[in-house]
């Protein structure tokens, strides 16, 4: 209902199937929900009839909004030169995107990563796919898209996007926290990414977890 085309006679005839009870319950379990209004407004202008509700609460306007994060991966000297061999693909025990380039005779073992803390995320490696043909950084075709396809691998122009879609209704806040960055290996990414995906709170709750990392970079800056 949010990014779709409606179809009213097909939206007419689900809500006429659905018991009306089901309805009540979920419009009442959140009454200022952007949503449940939609469905209350959708099923009393299209069926005629008038649910048993009290009318809610004044609500102000809820806006849809995407935030997005992108990067582009080097991981070498040039770009062009490092493109053709560039892999990404999902860790399977952080989540997070994970970019690195094999060929890389000096850094191939190295491991960058990109994430975000919202499971409602979409993402994509493929860099044309977000600029789109005729797009740029400033005008990239995947904002005027509901979602990322998910296209990870190699043999694309490499990068890393991810865009987090969500609502927020007026006073409201929101914070959304892109992380970028690299281990020496698979294993020391996968550790740092698992590490700050739950933001500052995980790490205060079990600073151990990052107490390796934070001796190492002391010891470089001393």
């Amino acid at each position: 209902m949010r990014h779709e085309p409606i179809d009213l006679l097909v939206l007419k005839r689900v809500l006429e199937a659905a018991p009306v009870d089901d309805l009540v319950a979920f419009i009442q379990s959140t009454p200022k929900g952007a949503v449940t209004r939609r469905i209350w407004f959708f099923y009393e202008i299209l069926t005629g009839k008038t649910l048993d509700i009290e009318d809610a609460p004044a609500a102000t306007a809820v806006r849809s909004l995407t935030a997005t994060g992108y990067v582009e991966w080097i991981l070498g000297d040039l770009r062009p030169k490092s493109a053709l061999h560039m892999v990404t693909e999902i860790d399977a025990n952080s989540g997070a995107l994970f970019a690195r380039n094999p060929s890389n005779s000096e850094f191939g073992h190295r491991v960058a990563f990109f994430d975000v803390d919202d499971n409602a995320r979409t993402l994509t490696g493929d860099r044309t796919e977000f600029l789109g043909r005729n797009g740029t950084l400033r005008r990239p075709d995947a904002m005027t898209r509901v979602r990322l396809s998910g296209r990870l691998g190699a043999a694309l122009g490499p990068c890393g996007a991810i865009q987090v879609p969500f609502e927020l209704a007026e006073g409201e806040e929101r914070t959304i926290i892109f992380r970028l960055g690299a281990g020496q290996n698979l294993i020391q990414a996968r550790t740092k990414a698992q590490a700050t995906r739950f933001g500052p709170h995980y790490a205060r709750k079990d600073p151990s977890v990052l107490a390796p990392h934070n001796r190492r970079c002391a010891g470089e800056h001393t």
